[in-house]
């Protein structure tokens, strides 16, 4: 071997072992080939997460549980099926689709549940029916009977109508008191029935 050839042999080891220098683990995660593949991982889990978020809540929240999760699916996914049927570069970024879904949907997302709307829809009626009931103690001349809610005359033993017990005579003075008085305002000795023997009935 000639030492021009020795010498040719010697550059050419040399570039072959520069070339096979393998890559540090730096250069190995951090190259431009492995931060697309974290965005486009980042843009699926946070895709998954707000569907899987909106899906929960809108069935807690809609009269028809289903509409929306499936238009939410269609929405989000639709275009990434189509982009990767399509051969797109990076198919990924149409699950944006889902982000701004999800801005749409803080805006038309009902303030209550529906179990919070049945509860808030018991409350108003009892405040109606304790209001109806004031508003008819207030006006009505007569008494009436507290469990029927029909009138009644103050000389009355018992409602006519559901026979409740309204009265009764003192055992002291004869005259009428209430079932519910634990004392009797004419005498002022007390009653052995009271309001105790008056919750007995229900």
């Amino acid at each position: 071997m000639t030492n021009g050839e020795a010498v040719e042999t010697s550059e050419s080891l040399n570039e072959f072992s520069s070339n096979a220098t393998p890559e540090s683990p730096t250069e190995f995660f951090f190259n431009e080939a492995s931060l697309l593949k974290i965005v486009d991982y980042f843009i699926l889990g946070l895709s998954l997460l707000l569907l899987a978020w909106m899906i929960y809540d809108s069935i807690q929240r809609f009269k028809n549980k289903w509409l929306f999760p499936l238009i939410a699916i269609i929405i989000s996914f639709l275009p990434f099926t189509l982009a990767s049927m399509m051969d797109s570069p990076n198919p990924y970024y149409w699950l944006a689709s889902t982000v701004v879904l999800w801005l749409l949907y803080l805006f038309i997302r009902p303030e209550y549940t529906r179990e919070e709307m049945r509860m808030l829809e018991s409350e108003q009626k009892i405040k109606d029916i304790t209001r109806k009931f004031y508003e008819r103690e207030l006006l009505c001349k007569d008494p009436f009977c507290p469990v029927c809610g029909l009138p009644v005359k103050e000389d009355f033993l018992l409602c006519p109508h559901c026979f409740k017990e309204l009265r009764t005579h003192c055992p002291q003075c004869k005259k009428l008191v209430d079932k519910t008085w634990t004392l009797c305002p004419y005498c002022k000795s007390k009653l052995k029935q009271g309001a105790r023997d008056d919750l007995k009935d229900f």
